[in-house]
């Protein structure tokens, strides 16, 4: 795990090149004033990748959501494949099921 660098706002205003530079080769840094931390800088690279797996765990979460009621097993053990179905193959099933 990389651990931040905390820079007071004042100390990042005078050398801004130098720490968007750290930034860009991985180092998060946290920019605070006084004893609050305002924000994180981190680069574009590592914000896409964040978002990406934010979007599969939210994904993730909806699917265990789904699985963790019973009445959506069951509907799904009915006419479940037995290779298994991705979060789009399960709700097509549910809106089938609920249809009867």
């Amino acid at each position: 795990m990389v651990l931040d660098k905390i820079v007071q706002v004042s100390e990042f205003k005078k050398r801004p090149a130098k720490f968007l530079e750290e930034v860009r080769s991985g180092t998060p840094i946290t920019i605070t004033q006084g004893k609050r931390a305002d924000c994180i800088l981190v680069s574009r690279d590592t914000w896409a990748r964040l978002l990406a797996r934010l979007e599969e765990l939210e994904a993730e979460v909806e699917t265990l959501e789904l699985l963790i009621d019973p009445k959506v097993r069951g509907r799904l053990a009915a006419g479940l494949p037995e290779r298994g179905v991705t979060l789009e193959e399960a709700r097509k099933l549910l809106e089938a099921s609920s249809r009867k």
